[in-house]
C-alpha cells in the first residue's frame, strides 16, 4: 500500500541537513545537528503506524507483505554502500581497522550494528568512532528493530486499538524514563542500572532508550486519525470552505426559502465533500435550497438493527457517538424532496444498505440517490510536468479493485435507478480504464480520489446529463 507524503519528505530534508553539517564538521554553527537523527525517529514512528492503521482499517494488513516491503525498501541501497565501503576499507583500512569493519559489516546484515557498537562501548562522538564509515547504521538498525516488533503488537492487540495504545503509552514512559536516566539524571541510588549508566551509552544506541521517540511519531498518527476534521482534500481550498460553512449538520431549511425552491440533502463526508463541489462549480441543481449533512467516513451511513460499533474500529467508536450517524439528519431528510448519500462506502454498510434506505421511510414523492465510490488510479502529478496536451490525453489508470468490488456490491444491492456509479461514466477507456486528464490537458484528480476544479466541472456535466441525475 502507497502512503506517501510529500510534505513528510520536506520534513526529512529539514532534519538531514544539520547531520550532514555537524558530521562535515561544521560544529561551531551545528553543535547540536544531530537532533535531526530524532527528528527521523518521530517521522518513522508517524510513517509507519499509519501505514499498519490504514491497513487494519481496511483489513488488508499482512505481516509478510509489511516485512517483505521494508526490506525492498532499505536493503537494495544498504547493500551497495556496503559492498562499495568495503572496496574503500579494504585498500585503505590498517589489519586492525579492517577485521573491526568486518566485525561491523556482519552486525549490520544482523540488523544489529546498534548493538555492536554499544557493546564496542567507545562512545559515539570520539575519533576512533568516526573513523568508521558504517558507524551511522547504528540508527537505521534501531528503525529495523522498531520495524520488526512494533507490528508484531500491532497484529496481536487485533482491533483492540485502546488497549494497544495505552500498552504504547506504558513502553514510551518506561524508554523514557531509561533514556533520561543514562543521559540526564545523576541517580542518587546505591544500585546503579548499570546498562544505562553514563559510560555505557545503552540509552543512546539501544531501542529501549529510543522507543520513545518513535512511539512519539505513532501517537501523531493515532491522533490525526481520531480527528480526522483535518482535510485530506488539497486541491481548491476555497470550495472546502464553502462546505464547511454549510455542514454544520443543521436539522432544519430555512423558513425564508421560495415556495418555488425544493429542497436537498447531500450526506456523507470527504466524498460528499467532492459531490458538493461538483454542484457548485457546475452550476447544477441552483433550483434547490441545499443542506449538508457531514457523516465521518470511518463512521459509515447505516440504520438498522445491529450495532454499528461491532463493524467499527474501537478507537473510532466516541467520534461515531458524536453525532456522526445518519440518525441524527433523519429530521432535515423528513423535510427534503431528494437526499443524496456519498461516501467512502465500506463493504459492510454497502450490503446493508437496502435496510437503511427501508428505514429512512421516504415518501413516494421524495427522490433519494447513491453515489458510488470512485478512483482514478494511482496518481502522481510530477510525471507530467511540462509533458504535452498529447502526451496526457493517452494516460489511463486502472482504478482500485477494492472501489469497483464495491460498486458492484452496490449495483447488485440497491435499484440501479438510484445509483450513480461514477466510475463507469468516467472510466471509459480500454479495459474500463480511467483518464488521468480532460479532453483539454487539465488533471482529473491529484491523488485519484478527490477531484480538481477543473474536473469537478468535466464530471458534473457528465452525470448531470446522464441518469439517474438528468431527472433533477
Amino acid at each position: 500500500m502507497s502512503f506517501y507524503r510529500d510534505e513528510i519528505d520536506g520534513l526529512r530534508a529539514v532534519a538531514v541537513i544539520p547531520v550532514i553539517l555537524y558530521h562535515a564538521g561544521c560544529t561551531s554553527y551545528f553543535a547540536g545537528g544531530y537532533i535531526g537523527v530524532d527528528i527521523f525517529f518521530v517521522i518513522s514512528g508517524y510513517l509507519i503506524t499509519s501505514v499498519i492503521e490504514n491497513e487494519r482499517e481496511q483489513e488488508i494488513f499482512s505481516l509478510v507483505h509489511f516485512y517483505e516491503r521494508r526490506c525492498r525498501r532499505i536493503l537494495p541501497a544498504l547493500y551497495f554502500i556496503l559492498f562499495v565501503s568495503s572496496i574503500f576499507a579494504y585498500y585503505w583500512m590498517l589489519p586492525d581497522q579492517l577485521k573491526e569493519f568486518g566485525q561491523t559489516l556482519i552486525s549490520i546484515v544482523a540488523l544489529s550494528s546498534n548493538i555492536f557498537f554499544w557493546w564496542k562501548d567507545d562512545g559515539y562522538f570520539t575519533q576512533l568512532t568516526e573513523l568508521n564509515p558504517c558507524v551511522h547504521t547504528w540508527s537505521l538498525a534501531v528503525e529495523e528493530q522498531f520495524y520488526f516488533i512494533f507490528p508484531l503488537i500491532c497484529y496481536f492487540s487485533g482491533k483492540k486499538n485502546r488497549c494497544l495504545i495505552i500498552l504504547l503509552i506504558f513502553l514510551a514512559l518506561i524508554s523514557f524514563f531509561l533514556a533520561q536516566w543514562g543521559g540526564n539524571f545523576q541517580s542518587t541510588s546505591n544500585h546503579q542500572f548499570h546498562m544505562f549508566s553514563q559510560h555505557s551509552w545503552a540509552s543512546f544506541y539501544l531501542p529501549i532508550g529510543r522507543a520513545w521517540e518513535l512511539l512519539l511519531g505513532s501517537f501523531a498518527a493515532f491522533y490525526l486519525r481520531l480527528n480526522r476534521s483535518v482535510s485530506k482534500i488539497r486541491s481548491w481550498g476555497y470550495v472546502e470552505r464553502a462546505f464547511n460553512v454549510l455542514r454544520q449538520n443543521k436539522n432544519t431549511f430555512s423558513i425564508r426559502t421560495s415556495t418555488t425552491n425544493k429542497r436537498l440533502i447531500l450526506i456523507g463526508d470527504s466524498f460528499a465533500q467532492d459531490f458538493y463541489n461538483i454542484i457548485i462549480e457546475g452550476k447544477h441543481l441552483t433550483n434547490y435550497e441545499m443542506r449538508v449533512f457531514f457523516i465521518h467516513g470511518r463512521c459509515q451511513m447505516y440504520i438498522g438493527p445491529e450495532d454499528r460499533k461491532q463493524f467499527i474500529n474501537a478507537i473510532d467508536h466516541q467520534i461515531c457517538t458524536n453525532r456522526n450517524d445518519i440518525k441524527y439528519a433523519l429530521p432535515v431528510i423528513r423535510q427534503a424532496d431528494v437526499i443524496i448519500l456519498s461516501g467512502k462506502w465500506f463493504e459492510w454498510s454497502a450490503k446493508r444498505l437496502p435496510m437503511t434506505l427501508k428505514l429512512l421511510n421516504l415518501t413516494k414523492k421524495q427522490q433519494i440517490f447513491v453515489i458510488g465510490r470512485k478512483h482514478f488510479g494511482n496518481v502522481n502529478p510530477k510525471l507530467y510536468v511540462n509533458k504535452s496536451t498529447e502526451y496526457r490525453l493517452k494516460q489511463y489508470q486502472y482504478p482500485s479493485i477494492d472501489v469497483i468490488k464495491v460498486n458492484s456490491l452496490l449495483e447488485k444491492t440497491i435499484d440501479k435507478s438510484i445509483f450513480v456509479n461514477i466510475l463507469k461514466m468516467i472510466c471509459t477507456g480500454y479495459n474500463r480504464t480511467c483518464p488521468l486528464f480532460t479532453r483539454d490537458g487539465k488533471l482529473i484528480s491529484y491523488d485519484g480520489r478527490y477531484l480538481t476544479k477543473y474536473d469537478a466541472i468535466y464530471v458534473g456535466n457528465i452525470i448531470f446529463k446522464n441518469k439517474p441525475l438528468n431527472k433533477l
